[in-house]
């Protein structure tokens, strides 16, 4: 495990690249945001986006995934507390999207949790950014190894 202890402001990774497959936007809205703006390709060539664009919470995955993936905390970590997404630009299918991780803030949270901030920026092949997200994790501290993880709280 990397306790809380270990974590470091600025530390930064790199969360690779993924295309955005048509097949499994649509497989996403089908499941989870049946929106026009993501199903109905006919009604978005009058639209701005001219076709249809990637739901908003798969764009966010496309950096997520591949962060819980790297499993910087090595399993320390037990759950976040908040997770806050912010989007600048549509995607498409056939867009390419890069993602970066940096640790930008950490405090305590209880006797045996630390709270950890990782901001994700994700940016499309143009180099601009699509989607951003702030996310709150907690983390295990090392004096508290043998503690119960929830520290008290949510009883």
């Amino acid at each position: 495990m990397r306790w809380f202890e270990e974590v470091q402001l600025g530390e930064s990774y790199d969360l690779g690249s993924v295309t955005m497959k048509e097949e499994d936007m649509e497989a996403f809205a089908s499941a989870y945001n049946r929106s026009w703006l993501h199903t109905d390709r006919e009604a978005m060539k009058d639209s701005k986006y001219k076709d249809i664009i990637a739901p908003g919470m798969f764009t966010f995955s496309a950096g997520w995934a591949p962060f819980i993936d790297l499993d910087i905390f090595e399993r320390a970590e037990i759950g976040g507390t908040k997770t806050e997404v912010e989007w600048f630009k549509a995607v498409y299918a056939g867009d390419i999207l890069t993602s970066k991780a940096i640790i930008v803030h950490k405090e305590d949270w209880s006797s045996s949790l630390g709270k950890v901030t990782v901001d994700i920026e994700t940016y499309k092949q143009t180099g601009k950014l699509a989607v951003r997200s702030s996310n709150e994790i907690l983390v295990r501290k090392r004096a508290a190894e043998n503690q119960p993880v929830n520290g008290g709280r949510n009883r």
